[in-house]
């Protein structure tokens, strides 16, 4: 029979009344203790199954009330069950003749107030005696209770945090007295969504009205970039209250550079270190800006559109190019790096095409920068070619100087060449074929060893090692088989590279990795993982925080493992 309030009684109710009045009368339990009111296998709000052993004297009940009776939870009969069936206040609601047992009522079809609600069993061959004259049943379960439709009351989120890699939420209490269960809801960029309850199918619940607290054991790790929204909807069955939002980040970012998703070109060069001061440099949405390496915070900006940028030794001005096409000329632009303030603009005579990517501070008053067909020297004091030197540049073109400003190296896709630069007569000292393509170039701070990222297809597939002297082979690093490498960064100590890997849980982005090694021997020192690859690393002038670019700019303490915890 369907579940609510029936039109008719069973013919045996009068029978049946005087086997309730049996039990009720008898010294036996039916209600058995325990502390939980529901249980773990509870459906959606509008269905919930309860154990019927665990519905307590008094409890108020709404909605669709299911209940689910095992056979072993039965207890002992004197022949086998042909059917159970579910009583309100002695009419009958709901029979089943097959096991498992699910038996349900909808508490909404009854007016509110108490109730009687009985669970009882018809047996194919009943004992003689009062129960069985009255030809219904054994009573398994008996118990007032209160149908009760009022609304929920939300709770407060207070706080969700990481607590042991896993985000740990806390709330308020319910103090409803029809409260069914805690429903926990999620979205976010990692492990997908967990559904309010009005969905299906929803996320998981906490059953337990005096508990206040759910361990996410879904999401796990340390995985920098992981951003999700909580809430906690209290469900009387039919509906349910949701609680404020909380957002959970893990890691740290640099504010106000947050890049352009839709670009491919992101941020372009990567954050540039000052080499004297507590702070980098970089070009973001046609500005150029200073930031702080200990606070992370914005000093300064200016306006600037520029393909490239780069800082002079002294760590005094920043050079940086511009082209003007009205005028078909290529302009130098030197600012100062403690004001960003313009301090020259030089027209750059002699200049053949608009100047590429590349472009790097040299000896005093020497700047180098690429155009479609030469490299060529400028003279800071007045923006003049004092040398040149035909090479098949492109805006590909990657250029790194030693510290002594005399050697300049320059990678194009299939060649890495040596050039003296210490006087203006450049001159090619060495080159060397280079297979698969380059995609970066680097150069150690002591200036002994050259880093090639290489590219098959895209993006770049490893790193190669070369000594800078001899450009002999000093060893190559790669991700794994299966994965890719997006960039990497030199320093002093250490060398980064960023990669992919694999994630089940990273269901928005190609999840990322970025490795720490030691420069010299290339043993791995730590490893960070990212919701998202980064597409380039870099770092503080002193190596404290490394900073990676994917839908943020994160910040993390290059020294340690653990990334800034839990932003709420």
């Amino acid at each position: 029979m369907a579940a609510g309030q029936p039109s008719r009684e069973y013919s045996r109710a009068a029978r049946f009344a005087a086997a309730l009045l049996l039990c009720a009368c008898s010294s036996c339990d039916l209600v058995k203790p325990n502390d939980r009111l529901y249980n773990d296998a509870a459906q959606p709000p509008d269905v919930g199954r309860l154990d019927p052993a665990l519905i307590r004297p008094g409890q108020h009940l709404a909605g669709i009330v299911t209940l689910e009776i095992d056979a072993a939870d039965l207890p002992t009969l004197s022949s086998p069950v042909a059917a159970l069936g579910l009583f309100v206040d002695s009419v009958v609601v709901s029979e089943t003749a097959s096991a498992p047992y699910v038996l349900s009522v909808d508490t909404r079809t009854w007016p509110e107030g108490p109730h009687t609600l009985a669970i009882a069993a018809r047996e194919t061959k009943p004992d003689i005696g009062l129960a069985g004259i009255a030809g219904y049943p054994s009573v398994v379960r008996l118990v007032d209770v209160v149908f009760d439709q009022s609304l929920p009351t939300p709770v407060t989120l207070t706080s969700v945090t990481w607590d042991g890699g896993v985000p740990q939420l806390t709330w308020t209490a319910s103090s409803d007295s029809n409260f069914y269960a805690y429903c926990i809801s999620r979205e976010g960029n990692y492990g997908g969504n967990l559904l309010p309850p009005e969905y299906a199918p929803p996320g998981p619940k906490v059953f337990d009205r005096d508990s206040t607290s759910y361990r996410d054991a879904s999401i796990s790790g340390t995985v920098i970039g992981v951003r999700l929204d909580y809430r906690v909807h209290v469900s009387n069955r039919t509906v349910a209250a949701a609680s404020n939002v909380v957002r959970l980040l893990l890691g740290d970012a640099v504010v106000g550079l947050t890049p352009d998703l839709s670009s491919s070109a992101g941020m372009i060069p990567p954050l540039v270190p000052s080499p004297t001061l507590d702070e980098f440099y970089v070009l973001f949405r046609d500005t150029l800006r200073a930031y702080s390496s200990v606070s992370q915070t914005e000093l300064r900006r200016t306006s600037l559109r520029a393909p490239g940028i780069d800082v002079t030794s002294d760590g005094a001005s920043i050079y940086a190019t511009s082209y003007e096409p009205a005028f078909q000329q290529n302009i130098l632009l030197i600012y100062s790096a403690s004001t960003l303030a313009l301090t020259t603009s030089r027209n750059m005579a002699g200049t053949a095409g608009t100047v590429g990517y590349a472009l790097v501070a040299g000896r005093p008053d020497r700047a180098y920068l690429a155009t479609y067909s030469e490299l060529v020297a400028i003279d800071v004091s007045d923006g003049g070619t004092v040398g040149a030197l035909q090479l098949p540049l492109s805006n590909n073109t990657r250029f790194v100087i030693s510290p002594d400003a005399n050697t300049l190296y320059a990678a194009t896709t299939d060649s890495l060449y040596r050039i003296d630069v210490s006087t203006d007569a450049i001159a090619i000292v060495d080159r060397r074929g280079v297979t698969p393509s380059i995609a970066d170039l680097q150069l150690s701070p002591d200036g002994a060893r050259l880093y090639l990222g290489h590219v098959y297809g895209a993006p770049s597939n490893f790193v190669e090692i070369l000594d800078a002297a001899s450009f002999s082979p000093v060893g190559q690093l790669a991700a794994p088989s299966d994965q890719q490498l997006f960039g990497f960064w030199v320093t002093a100590s250490h060398l980064y590279l960023s990669q992919s890997r694999s994630d089940p849980n990273g269901i928005y982005f190609l999840p990322g990795r970025v490795v720490q090694y030691d420069r010299l021997s290339l043993a791995q020192v730590r490893s960070w993982d990212f919701v998202q690859v980064p597409r380039w690393v870099s770092t503080s002038r002193d190596e404290q925080w490394f900073y990676a670019e994917g839908f943020e700019t994160w910040v993390v303490a290059a020294l340690s493992s653990a990334p800034f915890f839990s932003r709420n």
